[in-house]
């Protein structure tokens, strides 16, 4: 059964494609800047976060706009995709009443094209990493197989959620209450060892953490990180795609009549 779906997900490739343009454009088509956007974001959220901390609370950080950046560019990559795929079989019915498909297509296509803002906002700031911080060159070989668990990750994530909005119709607001949550505990723009060692296993529980604190040891410390971390990265995204497709497969016959 795996096995002709990932057939049918590739005879689909060119619904899939359409899907993205259309994402995209709906997306940027009217503005100015386009894609930049995808980047501009996160820098400015990074430089408020630095002003506050850097001249308000006087923190010391070497290069702390990198530091938030490392992680803030996947982390909008994250809350984005499965933002938007609580609500796009509802807003994706069309498609599904027009081409014969497997569903998990609409937010297959969610994702990558999240994914292609993420990859074109951080191609354009992966120079000043290198400018900056030329010890993480070596470092860099491991970052493409970071990226691919984090997608799988959010993939995963997504395919759930995309199902989960079928039984509770206001997820989208808790999922923006929920992620708000996560972000102040996941050390993006602060470092694990400004929290109590008592308080460490809650961040650990944090699925996010692991691919996090990943970002920033390639990108902003120029180490490859520990096998912990690696592990966890590893079992979260196994555990993300296969329980989110495991879900979304029990529950897809509910899709049309529920939406």
């Amino acid at each position: 059964m795996f096995k002709e779906r990932i057939k049918k997900i590739y005879v689909s490739l060119p619904v899939i494609r359409s899907m993205v343009l259309r994402n995209q454009k709906d997306k940027y088509g009217g503005t100015g800047l386009g894609i930049l956007w995808s980047v501009i974001n996160p820098i400015l959220i990074a430089l408020v976060i630095t002003f506050v901390f850097t001249f308000v609370m006087k923190a010391s950080m070497r290069h702390y706009p990198l530091f938030i950046l490392s992680g803030l560019l996947p982390w909008f990559f994250f809350v984005n995709s499965i933002t938007e795929s609580t609500n796009c079989m509802r807003q994706n019915l069309d498609v599904l009443g027009r081409f014969v498909m497997p569903k998990e297509v609409i937010p297959l296509s969610v994702t990558i094209s999240n994914f292609l803002n993420f990859a074109a906002g951080f191609m354009i700031i992966l120079p000043v990493f290198v400018l900056f911080k030329p010890d993480i060159l070596l470092c860099l070989l491991l970052l493409p197989v970071l990226i691919f668990l984090f997608f799988v990750f959010t993939l995963g994530v997504s395919l759930g959620f995309s199902v989960l909005t079928l039984y509770c119709k206001d997820l989208s607001q808790l999922v923006s209450v929920g992620t708000m949550f996560i972000f102040w505990v996941t050390p993006i723009f602060y470092d694990l060892a400004a929290i109590p060692v008592k308080y460490h296993w809650m961040i650990y529980l944090n699925p996010v953490f692991s691919y996090a604190a990943l970002y920033q040891s390639l990108l902003y410390e120029g180490h490859f990180g520990s096998i912990q971390l690696w592990l966890g990265a590893v079992f979260f995204s196994l555990i993300g795609l296969v329980g989110g497709y495991a879900f979304f497969l029990k529950k897809e016959d509910e899709i049309i009549k529920n939406t």
